[in-house]
């Protein structure tokens, strides 16, 4: 085979193919002067970079850190003064019901203290009066040969009780 045979098929396919990966990937390193590298990040720039990111990284956990902590204690706050509300009232309506109790006994006393004089007027009057007294019938007879008898009712008599 003779190169004429070639033609553009064989090695122009060839020729153009490394050009054109030649293109792609060697044409940003080309046209800095002596500096192949002009458009490349340093190993400097890298660790600069990473430092940077650790740091934003590093800003933000420790925000997000302080408002977590910041709305929990809120939270704490908030549910320590609904507590707080909640025993105030229970304390309250446990004075309300003591202050209840001792109107209750403080009447209760009063009333004692009042039916007790009583009690003690009505003994003693209770005391000197007859516990029955006795009840005489008075009466006289009808009949004249005998004298007036008292007896316990008949004839037009009457008796006293």
């Amino acid at each position: 085979m003779a190169m004429e045979e070639i033609g553009f098929g064989g090695w122009g396919f060839l020729i153009v193919l490394i050009l054109f990966i030649w293109m792609i990937f060697g044409w940003n390193r080309g046209g800095c002067g002596n500096n192949n590298n002009c458009n490349a990040v340093s190993n400097c720039q890298v660790e600069k970079q990473e430092i940077i990111d650790a740091a934003r990284t590093q800003y933000m956990i420790e925000n997000t850190s302080r408002i977590t902590q910041e709305q929990t204690a809120a939270g704490l706050t908030a549910l320590g003064n609904k507590i707080d509300y909640y025993a105030y009232q229970d304390l309250r309506d446990q004075l309300a019901q003591e202050r209840t109790k001792n109107v209750v006994l403080e009447n209760r006393v009063y009333s004692d203290t009042q039916f007790n004089a009583l009690r003690a007027q009505i003994e003693a009057i209770g005391c000197g009066m007859l516990k029955q007294p006795p009840i005489y019938g008075v009466g006289t007879s009808c009949n004249a040969i005998y004298a007036p008898a008292p007896y316990a009712g008949g004839c037009g008599g009457f008796a006293t009780v």
